[in-house]
């Protein structure tokens, strides 16, 4: 079965496995990127860019750059681990 593109099991892999890693990684990364910074503003710039790698995986995936099969999600999945 297939929801808007993108097959159950692929979407439920995406929200259960790749989102809490991702949201873990992002708090990390917004941490020390606002340990370093000096403003308040250069601290939330750095969170800004952490919304760019997904931006490309869906962007890239919706015009058919890329193929969100269950490999591909279990691949990103250990990237983020």
């Amino acid at each position: 079965m297939v929801f808007y593109g993108i097959p159950l099991i692929e979407a439920g892999l995406i929200v259960f496995l790749i989102g809490p890693l991702y949201a873990f990684l992002g708090m990390t990364l917004v941490i020390w990127g606002s340990s370093r910074a000096n403003t308040v503003r250069d601290a939330s710039n750095y969170a800004g860019l952490l919304i760019l790698p997904l931006l490309i995986i869906v962007i890239s995936s919706l015009i058919g750059l890329a193929v969100i099969n269950i490999y591909n999600v279990l691949l990103i999945a250990l990237f983020f681990s």
